[in-house]
């Protein structure tokens, strides 16, 4: 009677459970950053069917202190339950959580958190039959752990690697991977970069990294470093493991530095008014600007304004910088004793203590006013009144690199009267930035100036006749300035001329996977043009990259993330912009391992952007794709973070569901052992009609089958079975009587497979 109940149980639970709905709400956030990055996924799908997400929900959520949160998938009544706390801080300070999953129905999360000794650890915990164990530190480092990301490796060994990015002075900043053999009992933790590319040096605060399985027993971590610290060339690297054997020192994937011509990097150009004195001008008389000013001191009779258009903490030599403030100070004689306020108007990027360290070590009296941020735009403007307390202001823009971002023009984008006030009452002034002329008003027209007369700002103020933007190329190709000279006479002594070399190549955002066999697949981005690129790892070598977005160059893509299913599908996710600036997930998948690729496919529906300009923020994917389940019909699961207006905190979690691809389903060994020189060498023609040669090599004497499959996984011909010597071999396949289409060879011996791609055109 009891078995009967129990089947009348589960035959109305099989009438309920209906299939995971896309684009679903996973939760409210506060906070646009709740999903984060490349490496760090935050979503998991256990074995068992459950749905986990992990999310850090700013304070505001908790009215508490930060808190990692998360949130499943209650397949029973088709939605996700409430978010329950995962971990609490001491001090609003955790963050940028990971999660990924194992085939035995357990997950595993990661995350940064401040503890006890006042350092922020990578932290894990295990959820297994529903519950969390007790969160413990997963390094065994002193260190103020940034971005971190989590991984399965072989025999169930967990691994997270994780960036290092605090003040030297402190703690060494680097790329680290934790390790642990026991599920997460003890750790041990190794650095990736104590040799190479710049040790004790990362170029980002927040350092993305990603970690895969390899091979039979091997690790691969990828992140995106600058190799030579003089450029900003950014570039993928990577490190490998093997068994029993430490991290190899860092390799360059793709070495796009060399070869590249020396660009200039670029800086905005202004011709000083008459009476307005030059500190640098725009060096190189060939140079189509040459005499134009970077760096502008007036004096209209009652203020002073120096005007700065270099962002010392990326073009100015580190060595120079102390110097420049020094020389700003005494240019203004201004003493210790006397009053400095620093206007922090970079907004997000908060890069301004290159001032504000330098005044320190001058023993410069100074107070900081933060113009505040919704998402990069300012918030408040300091009074008249604030202003005038103060000997000399100086006013840090920074380098947002958008558009009507400054306090500095007012929040409305207008001259700031405050400001104006100020300078009226003989106020002393020094901008600093790079591109903030640019804020107010945009690239000038090609081949042309801003001019500006007597009534402008920039005229009576600041001393700027005219105004020639290269924050980006123009359209005459005048892409920038290859040096900066200092104009002798003005004071300033000490300082060097400004050179730049290689503008450099991002090529970077690095996310892998890992296929049945053991290859690496990596998706990234590369600058130049904007795009998402493919590229996978097999054996000792990478492929070349495949452009995986569909975009026009100028359109602005980011945030690549890849997953791979157990029958070789590969699913690639990103965000990119369209016409009207509004940013939506895309993928593209391949059933075959890479060969081929399907058509891009949007698969969030954003149409509204905030007042703050955003849309979507940092699509990312499940680790694990599984087939289809009860309530679940199979595929790949990715979260991104969605302003909304219907938000009652302004964003939402949302889930999305791309459907199961993997068409590769023909038995291949998942423990295969790669057996050094079996390769299979070439088919040629490819493609062909109607017959095709398949060349491999045998390392040793051995049993080998060769079969055919179409791309549904049916075996469609049989081209050997049998012993074959060792070297070179050649197999033919006569495909008369087949249809034209993608044929899958497959060639097996007992220690290793290889899957190749036929294309057959009649």
């Amino acid at each position: 009677m009891i078995k009967q109940y129990f089947i009348t149980f589960l035959t109305l639970l099989s009438t309920v459970v209906v299939a995971q709905s896309n684009n679903s709400v996973v939760a409210e956030v506060d906070y646009f950053n709740a999903t984060r990055y490349a490496g760090a996924r935050n979503i998991a799908r256990t074995s068992d069917g459950n749905v986990i997400v992990v999310f850090e929900p700013a304070s505001a959520y908790t009215d508490a202190n930060m808190e990692i949160h998360y949130v499943t998938y209650n397949a029973f009544f088709n939605e996700w339950d409430p978010a329950v706390p995962l971990s609490q801080s001491l001090n609003n300070s955790t963050g940028i959580p990971a999660i990924v999953a194992d085939d035995e129905g357990r997950a595993f999360a990661s995350w940064k958190e401040l503890v006890a000794d006042g350092t922020r650890d990578m932290v894990f915990s295990k959820w297994e039959s529903g519950s969390w164990s007790t969160p413990v530190s997963a390094d065994n480092i002193d260190n103020n752990a940034g971005v971190g990301t989590i991984n399965v490796g072989h025999d169930n060994d967990l691994y997270i690697s994780f960036s290092i990015w605090n003040d030297p002075a402190v703690f060494d900043p680097n790329i680290y991977v934790s390790h642990s053999s026991d599920m997460g009992a003890h750790w041990t933790t190794s650095n990736l970069t104590s040799e190479y590319p710049t040790p004790g040096e990362l170029p980002f605060n927040y350092m993305d990294s990603d970690i895969a399985p390899m091979g039979e027993s091997g690790m691969m971590a990828v992140w995106e470093d600058k190799p030579l610290p003089e450029t900003n060339q950014y570039e993928i690297m990577l490190s490998t493991k093997a068994e029993d054997a430490d991290w190899s020192t860092p390799e360059i994937i793709s070495p796009i530095l060399d070869g590249v011509p020396q660009v200039a990097r670029y800086v905005d150009g202004c011709t000083p008014r008459d009476e307005a004195l030059s500190i640098y001008e725009l060096g190189g008389e060939n140079y189509p600007l040459a005499g134009q000013s970077a760096m502008i001191y007036y004096d209209n009779g009652t203020s002073k304004v120096f005007s700065t258009f270099m962002n010392p903490f990326y073009q100015f030599p580190l060595d120079d910088q102390d110097t420049l403030v020094s020389s700003v100070l005494n240019f203004f004689e201004v003493s210790r004793g006397q009053s400095v306020l620093v206007v922090d108007d970079d907004n997000k990027w908060n890069n301004e203590s290159v001032i504000t360290e330098a005044l320190t070590g001058l023993g410069q009296t100074y107070s900081v006013f933060d113009c505040g941020d919704i998402g990069g735009l300012p918030t408040d403007i300091p009074t008249v009144d604030t202003l005038v307390a103060h000997d000399l202001v100086i006013w840090f823009t920074g380098d947002d690199g958008v558009l009507d971002n400054l306090a500095l023009w007012d929040v409305q984008d207008i001259d700031n009267a405050a400001l104006v006030s100020f300078l009226d009452g003989g106020g002393e002034l020094w901008i600093v930035g790079r591109d903030w002329m640019y804020d107010r008003f945009g690239p000038a027209d090609a081949g042309t100036e801003d001019s500006y007369a007597a009534g402008d700002f920039c005229y009576d103020y600041l001393g700027i006749a005219s105004y020639d933007s290269q924050t980006y190329t123009d359209a005459d190709s005048t892409t920038g300035v290859t040096q900066l000279e200092l104009v002798s006479g003005t004071g300033f002594s000490g300082l060097d001329p400004l050179t730049w070399g290689n503008a450099g190549v991002r090529d970077g955002e690095p996310t892998i996977a890992t296929d049945p066999s053991g290859n690496i697949h990596m998706a990234s981005y590369r600058a130049d043009g904007s795009h998402i690129e493919y590229r996978k790892y097999s054996g000792d070598t990478w492929s070349e990259p495949v452009r995986v977005d569909a975009s026009a160059d100028t359109v602005f893509v980011q945030r690549p993330n890849i997953a791979i299913d157990p029958s070789y599908g590969i699913y690639i996710t990103w965000i990119e912009q369209n016409d009207a600036g509004i940013y939506n997930v895309m993928y593209r998948t391949s059933p075959d391992g890479g060969l081929s690729w399907n058509e891009v496919t949007q698969l969030s529906d954003s149409e509204f952007a905030n007042a703050s300009n955003y849309s979507i923020k940092n699509a990312t994917i499940g680790r694990k794709v599984r087939s289809a389940g009860i309530g679940f019909g199979g595929g790949a699961d990715v979260i991104w973070t969605q302003a909304d207006d219907n938000s009652n905190m302004g964003y939402y979690i949302m889930y999305g569901n791309i459907p199961y691809v993997g068409a590769i389903n023909v038995g291949v060994d998942e423990e295969a052992v790669m057996i050094e020189g079996f390769e299979l060498l070439t088919a040629y023609p490819n493609p062909f009609n109607p017959s095709v040669s398949i060349d491999f090599q045998m390392p040793v004497v051995g049993h080998l089958t060769a079969r055919i499959y179409d791309m549904n996984g049916r075996e469609v011909a049989t081209l050997s079975d049998k012993s074959y010597d060792q070297g070179h071999h050649t197999l033919n396949w006569d495909a008369q009587g087949f249809a034209s289409g993608i044929y899958l060879v497959k060639l097996a011996t007992p220690e290793h497979t290889e899957i190749s791609k036929l294309t057959l055109l009649k």
